[in-house]
C-alpha cells in the first residue's frame, strides 16, 4: 500500500504554530474527518509542547474523492 499522507510542514509564524498536512489521496466518505481531526490535534499537542499557540490548519490532497459506493450515504 502507497501511504495517503505524505507529510506534515510546521511553521512558526506570529508566535503561532500552523501545520500545513500534504496528502497523496483521500477518501471523503470514510477517512477526510479522521485525517483533519488527528491533524488538528498533532498541531496542537505540538504547540502545547513547544508553548506556542496553535495557529492556521492548511490542507493539501492531490486526490480528494469518494466511491460509488458511498454517495448515498454522503449526498
Amino acid at each position: 500500500r502507497v501511504p495517503c499522507s505524505l507529510g506534515y510542514l510546521f511553521q512558526v509564524r506570529e508566535g503561532k504554530l500552523n501545520i500545513t498536512y500534504f496528502m497523496r489521496s483521500c477518501d471523503y466518505a470514510t477517512h477526510f474527518q479522521n485525517d483533519v481531526y488527528l491533524a488538528v490535534s498533532l498541531m496542537k499537542f505540538i504547540a502545547y509542547k513547544t508553548g506556542y499557540e496553535p495557529g492556521n490548519f492548511t490542507h493539501f490532497i492531490g486526490s480528494f474523492h469518494i466511491y460509488k459506493k458511498d454517495i448515498e450515504g454522503v449526498f
